[in-house]
């Protein structure tokens, strides 16, 4: 009962031409097919480019499973990481470089995880986190010569570039902590 929604969205999907992401939601109670819809609209995102020739453009999938990792700091350093990893194994030197511009754009984040991490000494580090972060981030900037804001603007000239599209599915939020 899906088939045509989901055939609808997912053209819709494909075919959505602005520069700017997008980003949808399916909300729905446990049990009620929210998977099931994701997955049928990468089986329809392998129908509709089938051809030899529309391959080319084919949208490069990335699933991300947010509940494997916790905390924020984590969530966002893994993201860029798993996502990079996933690029890079692309046969195409622009998507692998975008992969490793997105290494590069998630290491600004890995000092950050590093320095929050609970422990039992909590309140001790939280005091100096602030300043640990700062100086984390201020080492990581000198040994890649540039700071995280020209890191973005690298990276998204590179992925305005791309003439495939990059879809990514995020499962189970539902799982999430609120932290």
């Amino acid at each position: 009962e899906r088939r045509d929604f989901v055939r609808n969205l997912t053209k819709s999907i494909v075919s959505y031409t602005d520069e700017n992401c997008l980003v949808l939601s399916i909300n729905g109670i446990w049990g009620s097919g929210k998977s099931s819809v994701i997955n049928l609209i990468k089986e329809e995102i392998d129908n509709l480019f089938l051809d030899k020739q529309a391959q080319k453009f084919k949208p490069i999938v990335f699933d991300f499973n947010p509940w494997l990792f916790s905390g924020q700091n984590q969530l966002v350093g893994k993201f860029f990481e798993t996502l990079s990893l996933k690029l890079r194994k692309i046969n195409s030197a622009a998507i692998k470089k975008i992969g490793e511009g997105l290494e590069n754009y998630g290491q600004y984040f890995e000092p950050i995880i590093s320095t929050l991490i609970p422990i039992p000494l909590l309140s001790a580090i939280a005091s100096k986190a602030p300043q640990a972060v700062g100086n984390a981030l201020k080492q990581y900037g000198l040994k890649q010569n540039e700071d995280l804001e020209t890191s973005k603007i690298k990276l998204e000239k590179l992925l305005g570039k791309l003439e495939n599209k990059i879809i990514i599915f995020i499962d189970d939020i539902d799982r999430l902590t609120k932290e």
